[in-house]
């Protein structure tokens, strides 16, 4: 073997100007393919991982209340983060989605404008997609201006602002209300494509401020993936995690009744209570009246939206009747202090022992959302768990949850679907939705997939036409040779020796030939940094800093390496071993 890979390394040197031609096709071949595959993955590292994880992240957990699908935003951040970290692997980081449309004012011209909110946690991977131009990117944390933001070229240009300008914005708050304020111009920046072109950035505290967030509430959350392919996976799985428990609120429940005597007093009577509400579409309706009895003349104001059940034993303990107002107290969960509602009375009702605890006052969902939701009780996990199993299992689709879990969709026209049903069934509970990048961003995803399809196909017909000379040329060679192979026959060269050199001549002149295009890829790749390209709307999706985006990829290039190392292998071995099969005296009167 190693007499046949000294002969072939000579025949290489030996035939200099055939072997220098056929290694400049594969060559060639080589290079294009390496530079085609690492523009497309720079696509869809652009797409994917630049623009995609700004918009949306790729999984995204989001919650709609008050129907408000244009302003999400969740109640209990830390909650589910938790809940995220513990139970999904391969997480990156956790981000903070807290954008929303906004309208900016700048000197003498306005704009519509998306304000993203960038955490701590964002800064460092947010920071190297842009070159500041004017100003420091880093102040967008400064306390010494009001709500510093992060502008492009392009935005400043168009708003006529300066660094340091001061910008008034118009927003809608959480509560659905117009809130106005100012930016500060902090920083002005190129902007890596037409995405975040459209953006201001301020620090995440900033824009919850201005949104009307407290500290323990968000947007949406954003998951990174360190593999964004199991990303369907992963929401799936934590779809059947996320499952709602029963909502309620433990406190107290008081009345102020007068009593008896020469001089009428109020005496104000409280009990420990457990509110909960009740649903009110018509499956939950049949629910409630099989497992709770309530008396026929009050059941069409107490399954209203307004309607207040107490049960016989609160009835009897605290003198409740209907018309009745009572005072329901609990403490909160995130906020110092408690909160206090007052409702009046639509029915009593009784239930079997064991049904429901004692103390349960029913509220009409719209009723105990509007309470729970805007100041969340204290509970603890074994009152959760006591409740859930106390409860017949029958019973509990009647009462109020968390939320609702919204089922999973596969792509964009199916989320839609969804939430135009929930829409339409006016709820007052809040709804919950797992999404991936492949149902808010599948557009981009359809585009990345295209551009990578396009790509595709032009390199396999280049590298095919190429390949075809490569071929052509590589049976022509073995042909002339004949004569030669002839020679060493007729010295005792056997005949699966003869094929193995030509083979092997041919795996060392490819081998050579793609190391050498590899080479050449990677300086012509270089080369182009050195050019910026500045072209407008679509295109610039494709650039990065202005600048053509390569990402070669290790696993790629050994894998195109080893398609042509075959595919030459293969293309010299028919011919090779017609040729070595050969008589001794039909190859030396072979002519050409």
């Amino acid at each position: 073997m190693n007499l046949i890979l000294k002969i072939a390394l000579r025949n290489l040197i030996r035939q200099k100007r055939r072997n220098i031609l056929l290694g400049m096709a594969i060559s060639f071949g080589m290079m294009i393919l390496v530079i085609a595959n690492s523009f497309s993955h720079g696509i869809s590292d652009t797409l994917i991982n630049r623009i995609v994880i700004i918009m949306t992240g790729h999984i995204e957990l989001t919650m709609v209340e008050d129907q408000n699908i244009r302003a999400p935003f969740m109640r209990e951040k830390k909650r589910f983060e938790d809940i995220v970290y513990k139970n999904v692997e391969g997480i990156e980081r956790i981000s903070e989605n807290l954008g929303l449309l906004s309208r900016v004012v700048g000197n003498g011209k306005s704009d519509n404008c998306w304000l993203a909110g960038i955490g701590g946690n964002d800064f460092a991977g947010f920071k190297d997609q842009f070159r500041a131009l004017e100003g420091d990117v880093s102040l967008i944390f400064s306390k010494d201006m009001v709500n510093p933001c992060i502008l492009s070229k392009n935005k400043a240009e168009f708003l006529n602002a300066k660094l340091y300008d001061t910008l008034r914005i118009r927003l809608q708050n959480i509560h659905g209300q117009q809130q106005t304020g100012i930016l500060t111009v902090a920083a002005i920046v190129e902007s890596a494509n037409m995405f975040t072109d459209f953006a201001s950035f301020l620090s995440a505290d900033n824009i919850k401020t201005l949104r009307g967030l407290r500290a323990w509430e968000t947007g949406t959350l954003q998951i990174i993936l360190k593999e964004p392919d199991t990303a369907v996976e992963k929401a799936d799985n934590l779809h059947d995690i996320l499952k709602p428990g029963l909502a309620y609120m433990p406190g107290t429940v008081s009345h102020t009744r007068e009593v008896e005597g020469d001089l009428p007093e109020a005496k104000k009577a409280k009990k420990n209570c457990l509110t909960i509400g009740f649903m009110r579409n018509e499956t939950a309706k049949i629910l409630m009246t099989k497992w709770i009895s309530i008396p026929d003349e009050q059941l069409k104001a107490s399954l209203s939206d307004k309607g207040v059940l107490v049960s016989n034993r609160l009835h009897t303990e605290l003198k409740l009747n209907p018309g009745d107002e009572i005072t329901i107290t609990y403490n909160n969960r995130y906020e110092t202090g408690t909160t206090e509602r007052n409702y009046k009375i639509t029915g009593l009702y009784s239930a079997e022992p064991g049904v429901l605890p004692e103390n349960v006052i029913l509220l009409s969902d719209h009723l105990f959302y509007k309470t729970y939701y805007n100041h969340l009780p204290e509970a603890t996990p074994a009152m959760d768990e006591g409740l859930q199993t106390r409860i017949p299992t029958e019973l509990l689709p009647a009462l109020s949850k968390e939320w609702k879990l919204l089922d999973r969709s596969r792509d964009f026209n199916e989320m839609k679907k969804k939430f135009k049903d929930f829409m339409s069934e006016k709820k007052d509970i809040t709804a919950l939705d797992i999404r991936t990048m492949h149902e808010t961003a599948s557009n981009i995803i359809k585009l990345e997939r295209v551009l990578n399809l396009i790509t595709f196909l032009a390199v396999i017909i280049l590298f095919f036409i190429i390949l075809i000379g490569v071929v052509n040329t590589l049976r022509m060679t073995i042909k002339e040779r004949t004569r030669e192979i002839g020679t060493i026959r007729a010295i005792g060269m056997q005949r699966k020796d003869v094929r193995n050199l030509i083979i092997t001549e041919t795996f060392l002149l490819a081998l050579f030939s793609t190391i050498v295009g590899t080479l050449f890829s990677f300086a012509i790749m270089e080369l182009s940094q050195l050019w910026e390209i500045h072209a407008s709307s679509f295109m610039n999706i494709l650039l990065v800093n202005h600048r053509l985006y390569f990402l070669p990829n290790t696993m790629s290039i050994l894998l195109n390496m080893g398609l042509i190392l075959i595919i030459t292998v293969v293309t010299a071995y028919f011919p090779s071993k017609k040729a070595a099969h050969k008589t001794v005296a039909d190859a030396l009167r072979h002519v050409e």
